[in-house]
């Protein structure tokens, strides 16, 4: 499933979707491998629901065959496994 839609991402509609596009979020990887703050600046959402949707896109990346995608913290680190 390497044609991944950003409302494929659990927790993402269609308006979602949108805001994330319009703000240079337009790929599943994207999603993934932002920060919780550019996510949250670009959603209007709290960083919890961010932090959701960002797990949801990392673990879509990786039933696709893409593991490259990280979720980060707040100040843009990759957390560690």
């Amino acid at each position: 499933m390497t044609d991944s839609k950003l409302v494929d991402i659990v927790g993402v509609g269609a308006v979602t979707a949108s805001r994330l596009s319009e703000k240079g979020l337009k790929t599943v990887k994207s999603v993934a491998k932002a920060s919780l703050n550019a996510l949250s600046d670009a959603t209007g959402f709290p960083a919890l629901r961010v932090e959701g949707i960002q797990q949801e896109a990392a673990a879509l990346l990786k039933a696709s065959g893409d593991d490259s995608g990280g979720t980060k913290k707040k100040n843009g680190k990759k957390k560690k496994k």
